[in-house]
C-alpha cells in the first residue's frame, strides 16, 4: 500500500538489472513515463512551475538575477521550463523509442532504395536521442563546429 502511494514500482525501471539493451531501457521508460505522465505532469504544472517563476520574481525584485540574455529579450521575455531530471526523461522517452522503431521500419526500404534515408535529419536524430537520454551536451559538436568540418 505505501509502495502504491509513493509509486515505488514505476521508478524500479531506474534500477532494472543493466543486461537490458538500450531499445529495451528506452521502451520500459517509455511504459512508466506513460504511467507516470499524468500525476507527474499535473504537479510540474500546478505546483513546479508556479514556484520556479515564483522564485525568478523574487530574485529579480531583489535584483540578484544576472542581465537578461539578448536571446529571452528578443523572445520578449517568454520562456520555458525544462525539466532534465531522470524522471522526466522516462516520460520523454517515448520520442526515442519512435525515432528508433521508425529507424529500424525504414531499414529495409532504405536497402532497396538508399535515397529514402534523405528524408531523415541523421544530426537532428542524433541531439535528441542524446538529450532523451540525459547524455551530457558538451560531448555534442555545436552546429558551428559542425559546419567548419
Amino acid at each position: 500500500m505505501i509502495n502504491d502511494a509513493f509509486l515505488v514500482t514505476l521508478f524500479q525501471i531506474l534500477v532494472e538489472t543493466p543486461t537490458m539493451t538500450a531499445t529495451e531501457v528506452l521502451q520500459r521508460a517509455q511504459e512508466k513515463g506513460a504511467l507516470l505522465a499524468p500525476t507527474i505532469g499535473r504537479q510540474q504544472t500546478e505546483m513546479l512551475g508556479p514556484l520556479i517563476e515564483r522564485e525568478f520574481d523574487v530574485l529579480d525584485s531583489q535584483g540578484l538575477m544576472p542581465p537578461v540574455p539578448d536571446i529571452l529579450i528578443e523572445a520578449g521575455g517568454e520562456y520555458e521550463i525544462e525539466y532534465v531530471s531522470p524522471l522526466s526523461r522516462a516520460m520523454r522517452a517515448e520520442e526515442g523509442v519512435a525515432i528508433l522503431r521508425t529507424l529500424e521500419m525504414v531499414q529495409p526500404i532504405a536497402a532497396v532504395d538508399p535515397g529514402v534515408m534523405d528524408n531523415f535529419n541523421t544530426d537532428e536524430i542524433t541531439r535528441i536521442l542524446a538529450d532523451t537520454n540525459g547524455a551530457p551536451q558538451r560531448i555534442l559538436r555545436s552546429e558551428n563546429e559542425i559546419s567548419e568540418m
